[in-house]
């Protein structure tokens, strides 16, 4: 079974570890994997994916918390959070909110 770690790393998810910036999530919360998308025709910021990688006291029960910051055509800017299943739904989710909430992008 691949470990989200794996997952995120091979998908090109760049690993944070701020475990000391979030000492009260101790020893559970394993640190920040993000992306960052671009747009294809202008290479700007799109925005990027946060996943919160969680491990729980079961060896089996390892989470991931999604967070993405978008900003609307009129400089609006709000966060989407939800969990994490799987790699394909989740970059598909991130997407479709960007599309269907006429989000710009950051650059």
């Amino acid at each position: 079974m691949t470990t989200i770690p794996e997952t995120l790393l091979a998908a090109g998810y760049r690993f944070y570890d701020d475990r000391k910036q979030r000492p009260e999530c101790a020893p559970y919360y394993q640190g920040l994997y993000q992306k960052r998308v671009r747009d294809s025709a202008t290479y700007d910021t799109r925005y990027f994916i946060n996943v919160s990688h969680w491990v729980f006291p079961s060896p089996t029960d390892e989470q991931g918390e999604v967070e993405i910051h978008l900003i609307t055509d009129q400089d609006r800017g709000f966060r989407i959070s939800t969990g994490f299943t799987d790699l394909r739904d989740t970059e598909e989710f991130c997407e479709t909110a960007f599309t269907r909430f006429n989000c710009r992008n950051y650059d």
